[in-house]
């Protein structure tokens, strides 16, 4: 992990630096650690991964970042990886718009009966149809757009946080911050978060 991270932070450096081939070899080698980071974003999207594969959420999330950084040199590797679970959130929400929009496939398609649905208690039965519903995959959305407008400290706590994972020494030390630090960003994060989509 340290060898990949330094050589990331050597790529970056001549991206910075004008290589015109580095941006490239940047998005190469990353490839596999950004496909770890959009399976784990999938996973938190599961209406969105019954008709998307995780590499197709990462091969658009790498055109979207491959044009950002035609005009954007990332100031290290953390803030590269930012920026990568930035595109990935923006494709999941281009997802989640594709197919359950008023349009979309997903809207109109019948979920296929769970078997022994028909023995579960009812409360069961009426969460299952609160989690297929339109409603709570826009408001899946509409968390990622929440998350992107965030202030850039409280946004890397939530991405490390949520999206990759992390225990809060691991983002702490990722940061180079304490863990009281990374509960109050965190903590904040959500607050503002609850907030933006009043709940």
């Amino acid at each position: 992990m340290q060898q990949t991270t330094k050589h990331l932070e050597a790529l970056l450096d001549r991206h910075r630096n004008g290589d015109p081939e580095a941006r490239q070899s940047l998005i190469n080698f990353s490839c596999e650690r950004l496909r770890v980071l959009a399976h784990k974003m999938l996973a938190h999207n599961p209406k969105v991964k019954r008709w998307e594969e995780t590499d197709d959420v990462l091969n658009m999330a790498v055109l979207k970042l491959d044009r950002t950084l035609e005009n954007l040199a990332p100031n290290d590797v953390q803030h590269f990886m930012s920026l990568a679970g930035l595109k990935i959130r923006q494709t999941l929400c281009d997802l989640a718009r594709k197919h359950y929009g008023k349009y979309g496939i997903a809207a109109n398609h019948e979920t296929d009966a769970v078997p022994g649905s028909s023995d579960l208690p009812a409360r069961v039965e009426v969460a299952e149809d609160l989690r297929n519903s339109p409603d709570t995959i826009a408001m899946q959305a509409d968390f990622h757009e929440a998350v992107d407008l965030l202030p850039d400290d409280q946004k890397d706590v939530i991405n490390l946080s949520i999206y990759v994972g992390l225990e809060q020494q691991e983002i702490a030390e990722q940061l180079g911050v304490s863990v009281a630090t990374v509960k109050r960003r965190k903590r904040e994060a959500l607050t503002a978060i609850g907030s933006q989509l009043g709940e």
